[in-house]
């Protein structure tokens, strides 16, 4: 199964998937893009690591639950 990191559902059958399997390992590779749905961090490696500040948190939640 080949989905994007970013989309959960997808992420969640392949972990469903995985429980199924036996015998041998299984591994689940999520292709994701950092920061996704926030315009203004999407794909902006430097935001990797770095906690926003709370009013920065506040704003990028709300560009999260509006897209």
């Amino acid at each position: 199964m080949e989905k994007a990191g970013n989309d959960i559902r997808a992420f969640i059958a392949a972990i469903e998937e995985a429980k199924t399997v036996f015998g041998k390992p299984t591994i689940i590779i999520a292709h994701t893009i950092p920061g996704k749905g926030v315009p203004e961090i999407e794909s902006d490696y430097h935001w990797h690591g770095k906690p926003p500040t709370e009013a920065e948190g506040k704003r990028f939640l709300e560009q999260i639950h509006h897209a």
